[in-house]
This record gives C-alpha cells, sequence and structure tokens, in this order.
C-alpha cells in the first residue's frame, strides 16, 4: 500500500522516484522466478534501457537475455554453478533446426556441437521431471550453489538451488546437474599423445593388491583405447568386444533416470594385457531388476546387486551417492 492506494508490486518501481524504495522494489521483483515475472521484466527493462547497471543474480538473466536475442537462438538453457574446476557457466544454445551447441565457461573453455540424440535425452528430462516446475532449495549448510536458467521468446525460468550429498529431496536437481556436467564434457578429453593403458594403470595403483578396495573408474578411462577381449564379459556365451560394452554404456548413462555409470576394476592377469572388470555400477533412481532390463539378451549379466559394501571387507572404494539414488551393480562371472 502506498499512501492508502494499494499498487501492484510491479507498478511501483515505476511510480516512485525515492531511490531506495526504488531499489528495494526492483530487488523483489528480480527474485521473482515465475516465467510471467521473467517475460515482464525482460521487456520492461529492454524497453526502458536499463540493461546498465543490474546488481545480484538478475546479472546474469541481463547478460543471457542480450545473447539470446543476438545469437537467433530458439532457446537457451544455461546451467551457473561450482564443479570440477571451480565454478563454471554451461549453456546450450538451440536453434530452429533443433540443432544444440554447448558454451563451457569456467576455469577451462570449450564449445561443441551437441548430437540429437544426446540433446533429445536432456529434453526428455526435462519434459519428464517437469524440471520447469522444479521449486527452489536454499542454503541449508555447506555445499555448492547452482542457477538453472531457460529462455524462450515465450519467457522463462530461473531456480536456484544449493546442494548437499545429504539434501533431502535433492535428486533431480543432483541429476539436472550432472546431465549439463556430460553435455560440456566435464572430464577432460586425453591428450592425443597420452597412453590410454598408461593413463588407466597410473589411476588404478597396483590393482593385484587384495588389501585395497577395488577402483571404480568412469567409462572413457576403461573403455578407450580398450580392444582386448578378456577386460569385460568374458565368459559371455557369445563374448562382445570392448566397443559394444562401451557404446551400451554410453547410451544407458544418457538415460534421464541415470546419474552415472562406473566400471569396477579387478585386477590385471596379462601384464601386458587391459586390466579387467566384473561389475558394472549403476549410480540411478531405478531398481535393479529394471536396470537388468536394459541389456540385451545376449550382454545380461549374471547376479544383480544392489548397495555398496561398507565397513570391513568392502570391495568397491568409497563412492558418494547423493540422496534419492541408489547404486545398482551389473555382475559378470
Amino acid at each position: 500500500r502506498f499512501r492508502g492506494i494499494e499498487i501492484p508490486i510491479r507498478d511501483l518501481e515505476w511510480a516512485l522516484e525515492q531511490h531506495a524504495l526504488r531499489a528495494t522494489t526492483r530487488s523483489y521483483l528480480e527474485s521473482d522466478s515465475r516465467p510471467v515475472a521473467r517475460k515482464l521484466l525482460w521487456d520492461r527493462y529492454r524497453s526502458e534501457g536499463l540493461f546498465a547497471g543490474w546488481k545480484g543474480p538478475f546479472v546474469f538473466e541481463r547478460d543471457l537475455h542480450r545473447r539470446f536475442h543476438e545469437s537467433g537462438a530458439r532457446e537457451i538453457h544455461e546451467l551457473h554453478g561450482g564443479g570440477f574446476d571451480g565454478r563454471y557457466t554451461i549453456r546450450v544454445e538451440v536453434d530452429d533446426a533443433d540443432n544444440a551447441t554447448v558454451f563451457v565457461d569456467g576455469a577451462t573453455r570449450r564449445t561443441r556441437a551437441i548430437c540429437r540424440r544426446e540433446w533429445r535425452s536432456t529434453l526428455e528430462f526435462l519434459e519428464r521431471y517437469r524440471v520447469a516446475d522444479l521449486p527452489a532449495i536454499g542454503d541449508p549448510g555447506a555445499g555448492r550453489n547452482y542457477i538453472y536458467y531457460h529462455v524462450s521468446a515465450a519467457g522463462g525460468q530461473r531456480t536456484g538451488f544449493h546442494l548437499t550429498a545429504d539434501w533431502p529431496q535433492s535428486a533431480l536437481y543432483h541429476l539436472l546437474v550432472r546431465r549439463f556436467e556430460r553435455h560440456a564434457l566435464i572430464s577432460p578429453s586425453r591428450r592425443p599423445d597420452t597412453d590410454p593403458r598408461r593413463e588407466l594403470l597410473q589411476c588404478i595403483g597396483d590393482i593385484n593388491d587384495a588389501t585395497r578396495p577395488r577402483p571404480l573408474v568412469n567409462l572413457e578411462l576403461f573403455f578407450e583405447g580398450n580392444s582386448d577381449p578378456a577386460s569385460i564379459g568374458y565368459n559371455l556365451e557369445d563374448p562382445p568386444t570392448p566397443s559394444e560394452f562401451y557404446a551400451l554404456l554410453q547410451e544407458l548413462r544418457e538415460r534421464a533416470d541415470v546419474h552415472n555409470v562406473l566400471i569396477e576394476v579387478k585386477d590385471i592377469e596379462d601384464p601386458d594385457g587391459w586390466p579387467s572388470s566384473d561389475t558394472i555400477w549403476f549410480i540411478t533412481t531405478a531398481d535393479s531388476a529394471t536396470v537388468e532390463d536394459w541389456f540385451p539378451k545376449r550382454l545380461a549379466p549374471d547376479e544383480m546387486i544392489e548397495g555398496f559394501k561398507t565397513g570391513a571387507g568392502k570391495k568397491a572404494e568409497p563412492c558418494e551417492i547423493p540422496e534419492g539414488l541408489r547404486a545398482i551393480a551389473a555382475w559378470y562371472d
């Protein structure tokens, strides 16, 4: 209420000349994450020429708004957060032909085109889990802060969230972050002169030391450069090549209900061969029966295992599981 008259909050800023109160109402407007509020602010700020001098979280939207109109993109998805090498920005621009390009800005910078199947998987995730309706998560303590933006001609979305490994109801937010990090190729690519086998051996250490927990490595580290059929699935009736396993697991990792896929390295029998594995771990929201159904009959595991062992006698090295997810293993004899 202003001088006994009720005024809509969105109009108050334009009616007042007092700087402090005007700044306060502007901050209130900028904190409204509803799509209708986003579009209202973008249109009014642009028409009033007030791009310069914005403060706080909305400054990211100013830059993103500019980028949206300058790039000619049909829509832009952007994630600000802390992660692989400090704070970063991951932006995905989609044009009218459904071509998607990711731009990464952080301690390292890179740009890459995203294949349509890869981006379609993310769109299915956004729609299936109604990411546009996710509420903001406040600051429960130590952790990482993120802001997710979606901009299109129809308006947009802004959702801020603060994540810790044990924060209740945060599984979908973890999955959202992980999907953007995959698009950004968070795991640094190998240099052309790197020996993949030597890099894997350096990572896993003395794998034949029975007193050490088995190391967990990502798909790229285990499969790139691996042509040894004895490294995985070698007791299957029709043993696949490592590249066949790699293609399947990469596809499964892109599922909306999968956070990550890890390989548990077992041992290395041939000093000149590739380290071997009998266990594939899925960090997922799915149950073991569902995960088992993801495998074609030819590559079906011998047993499904739920949950990492803890305490004395544990096999795999410690792995942090975000709240709401579970660890499911496919084991091969």
